[in-house]
């Protein structure tokens, strides 16, 4: 889908690169299962932290896309990320229209629990310079490793729509429970 991982061109060069994967049986890091099929037989891109050092960095670029135009233009850039292990260090997503600026819009630092979770970063006209309206922008996915091989991370159903976001869904709870579910291992009760 045009995305690719690599050790980065200047000045961003990376320690290593993201990976396609699918099936991953670790326990304390990373998912066990990718977000679109719940399953183990669908794909996602894993930040994989073993065999590295800790503050090793790892890119992932989209491929262009064409900077929103106009006051009211707007682009909405949804992905689901996992955060999962002791040692997470961060996740940081940044738009650039070339590789010697960007502009970080997401960052999340940390243990975020064995859960999929989803993204939404609205791209505006304003986020680009002037001299940068009328040319490309690129997305960039970047994972830092922290002190231990516990600090996997992953990215899946990544995709830039025209447009702004959706409002978020709420839910009244009358009908069911919305999707919600209870977190065990977060904590020891049940609502």
């Amino acid at each position: 889908c045009g995305w690719a991982s690599g050790t980065g061109e200047e000045p961003y060069f990376y320690d290593f690169i993201w990976q396609r994967v699918a099936n991953q049986r670790e326990l304390d890091t990373g998912p066990a299962i990718d977000h679109t099929t719940e399953s183990n037989a669908g794909y996602f891109m894993k930040f994989e932290a073993l065999n590295r050092k800790s503050g090793d960095r790892a890119g992932l670029r989209s491929p262009p896309y064409p900077v929103p135009n106009g006051v009211l233009g707007k682009k909405c850039f949804q992905f689901w990320y996992h955060m999962h292990g002791k040692d997470v260090a961060s996740l940081s997503i940044g738009i650039t229209p070339s590789l010697k600026q960007r502009r970080t819009l997401f960052t999340r630092i940390g243990n975020h629990g064995n859960h999929w979770w989803q993204g939404r970063l609205e791209i505006a006209t304003n986020d680009f310079q002037p001299n940068d309206r009328s040319g490309n922008f690129t997305i960039i996915v970047e994972g830092v490793r922290g002190v231990s091989d516990k600090s996997d991370l992953a990215i899946d159903d990544a995709g830039v729509f025209d447009g702004p976001c959706a409002a978020e869904a709420t839910c009244d709870f009358e009908k069911d429970q919305c999707g919600f579910s209870n977190v065990y291992e977060l904590n020891d009760l049940a609502w």
